[in-house]
């Protein structure tokens, strides 16, 4: 998922030359050429579209194509689309968790429209199920969870097996024990055996965060640790996902089902996942039937309102896409696409510069059909 403060910084600034460009990926090895065919082909035609608006710097394209061919665009297994943004005073890379339609801009400030349906939180979280004897990563959403199987996990019976001391080695007996049964163990470095295996435990830990992270790189999504506390703890220590929240479920992973899981961590996420959402369109609606002032479902009002600073809540129905892959005839947009896609541009900047909260929904959620409604300050 992309942050908020991410697309308010790039929502900001104003430009000499601002170029935005979405395109899907798709992750198939046979498709991965045909991802970098595409990309060439929307660079050109912001060159183009550049050309003709008098705002053409070749510097600031040559340097962008140098940062492409550094950037790693086309690959993890959740990428599903990437923008790029860059201008004379900057360059960004997001991959993306959710597919985007091919998409150019040229203007004077970065297109981030496209990338609302990605914006936190709009339902996708992870669970970091972790147990001494398996930990799993899940990808999940209101519907449930389902377990991410290319994603390595290290073992800790392994690290047992490359860490453990032989028992005659560091350990010596205090006493012979009765008939049978060895006497008391002390180590002789002044470390007893359950220190060394708090040493195993952090060590597995770590792999497994990291192992997490790594996967996680990019996703902003949030993220939930359940599993025994000791070992919550130490993941806890050494992840460095940004999604990690702060709750945690001390409960036991190992023989869990998928469905027990989601119950656990539900209660969790869902404030943070569906119940702003929900409680943000029952305002809406409220408002909108009670015909008051404290909503708007005029975009041209909307617009004004949210230049303002007057827009707390945006509510912004999907918007309705070509096929991903393509931008319509030749490569671009109806006059009217663009007209519509530069709306809802001016909306959502305007109200993340203003310290607004969007919400993207389908239609029909919204109290008459129209591309938004807003929630107002005052």
């Amino acid at each position: 998922m992309v942050l908020k403060r991410d697309i308010k910084e790039l929502a900001a600034p104003e430009f000499d030359l601002a170029v935005s460009l979405f395109l899907p990926i798709r992750t198939v090895p046979d498709e991965k050429e045909k991802n970098r065919i595409r990309l060439k082909k929307l660079m050109k035609l912001a060159e183009e579209k550049a050309k003709a608006g008098d705002r053409y710097r070749a510097s600031i394209f040559d340097e962008a194509w140098r940062r492409l061919e550094e950037a790693v665009l086309f690959e993890g297994p959740e990428t599903k689309g990437a923008a790029i943004f860059f201008s004379e005073k900057s360059f960004h890379v997001l991959r993306l968790p959710v597919r985007v339609g091919e998409e150019v801009s040229v203007a004077d400030r970065y297109h981030i429209a496209p990338l609302l349906p990605a914006l936190e939180p709009q339902g996708i979280f992870y669970v970091a199920a972790l147990s001494l004897k398996e930990s799993a990563l899940f990808r999940c959403d209101k519907s449930g969870c389902v377990r991410i199987d290319k994603l390595h996990m290290p073992s800790f019976g392994a690290i047992r097996g490359q860490t453990e001391l032989p028992a005659d080695v560091g350990f010596h007996s205090s006493s012979r024990g009765t008939a049978g049964t060895p006497g008391i163990q002390h180590h002789s470095q002044g470390d007893s055996p359950e220190d060394y295996h708090q040493v195993q435990i952090q060590q597995y830990a770590h792999g497994v965060a990291n192992a997490v992270d790594s996967y996680l790189a990019g996703i902003h999504a949030p993220l939930v640790a359940l599993g025994d506390p000791n070992l919550l703890g130490y993941f806890r220590k050494f992840s460095q996902h940004p999604g990690l929240m702060r709750e945690s479920v001390a409960k036991a992973y190992h023989g869990m089902s998928d469905a027990e899981l989601f119950s656990q961590v539900w209660p969790v996420v869902e404030p943070v996942l569906v119940r702003p959402l929900n409680q943000a369109l029952e305002r809406l609606s409220a408002g909108f039937e009670r015909g008051d002032d404290t909503v708007c479902m005029l975009e041209s009002e909307i617009v004004q309102m949210a230049r303002s600073g007057r827009v707390e809540t945006l509510l912004l129905a999907e918007e309705d896409r070509p096929s991903p892959g393509t931008l319509g005839p030749n490569n671009k947009g109806t006059p009217e696409e663009e007209a519509v896609s530069m709306l809802r541009n001016v909306m959502a900047r305007q109200t993340l510069v203003h310290d607004g909260d969007i919400f993207v929904v389908p239609q029909e959620r919204l109290p008459e059909e129209g591309m938004a409604g807003a929630i107002l300050r005052y």
